[in-house]
């Protein structure tokens, strides 16, 4: 009897420390994880590219101060979301971080120069302009780096107008 107790209290202990037999499942490679956002990435542009065909039709704000930009830039936050919420690969985990914050920090000033152009600030309109295009250059690299190569291709020119003059 003692055996048998020994036995199933040895059981016991080793399904505890196993994890009860459920295998963890196995970090995503680079190549797993840049399809997923590559994926998200596509729907950003065809949502992106919807988003400016409605407008460019004369599409009617819904509410005061609703723009096309403001739009754009829900879609924008959208696709972060998700790609934030991937499975990442270890080693490459603090390079993805960066070109998530990266993003971010792009959207802020692509939103910073729709807001000035909006109002005709030419001269904010402007500094956001160029701070918006050096990062999406930097942030379009870095996703190559990364095998995010749909991601690297959309363009800052499917996404703003030109700057007011």
């Amino acid at each position: 009897m003692r055996k048998v107790l020994l036995a199933a209290a040895a059981v016991l202990v080793g399904l505890i420390v196993g994890g009860c037999g459920v295998a963890a499942k196995p970090a995503p490679t680079l190549a797993q994880f840049a399809a997923q956002a590559n994926e998200v990435c596509n729907t950003l542009s065809e949502e992106q590219a919807a988003v400016a065909a409605r407008w460019a039709r004369g599409f009617p704000a819904h509410g005061v101060g609703e723009t096309e930009w403001i739009d754009l830039e829900h879609v924008a936050r959208e696709a972060d979301a998700k790609i934030q919420g991937l499975p990442r690969p270890p080693a490459q985990d603090r390079a993805i971080e960066q070109l998530m914050q990266w993003y971010g920090e792009e959207l802020g000033y692509e939103v910073n120069y729709a807001s000035a152009a909006e109002v005709h600030n030419v001269l904010d309109a402007e500094v956001a302009y160029r701070a918006f295009i050096a990062d999406a250059k930097r942030n379009a690299s870095a996703a190559r780096r990364l095998g995010m190569s749909a991601c690297a291709k959309i363009a800052p020119e499917s996404r703003t107008t030109s700057v007011p003059s």
